[in-house]
């Protein structure tokens, strides 16, 4: 699962750098560099959040359960 989140956030990355080479003005810039921002704070926060899962479930069950689980595309 954090495989498939690094790889769609990857992509929406470069998709918002290539947007940033192509904006001619400093806050068409400045606002895409906001929205990189949060997309970074979004990522930690869902790595924290699986992480979390996965100590409740240890805790429930006593085994590890790694998260497995498919994103839509």
């Amino acid at each position: 699962l954090e495989e498939k989140i690094n790889t769609k956030f990857r992509s929406f990355y470069d998709q918002l750098i290539d947007d940033i080479r192509q904006k001619t003005t400093k806050s068409e810039a400045e606002e895409i560099a906001a929205v990189l921002k949060q997309m970074f704070n979004l990522e930690r926060a869902g790595e924290h959040l699986l992480n979390v899962q996965e100590i409740i479930n240890f805790i429930k069950t006593s085994k590890f359960i790694e998260k497995t689980e498919k994103i839509n595309k």
